[in-house]
């Protein structure tokens, strides 16, 4: 699941869930189409230049998936 994978992410950096991405987000992350395109993943509010490839490999296998 994409909070599960959160964790893991969180766990790589050493840092809190929510700083790798909020709940809010991850509902938004979830209505992308496997597959979605960086411009699809730029769409979504919450994800910007500075975050979008960190997102993207992230999560688009749970996607994916």
């Amino acid at each position: 699941s994409l909070k599960e994978r959160r964790m893991a992410v969180a766990k790589e950096r050493g840092v809190a869930a929510f700083i790798v991405a909020s709940n809010a987000l991850l509902e938004r992350i979830a209505t992308l189409p496997g597959g979605a395109t960086r411009d699809e993943w730029l769409q979504l509010k919450g994800i910007g230049e500075q975050n979008v490839e960190p997102l993207r490999e992230a999560f688009s296998k749970v996607l994916d998936d």
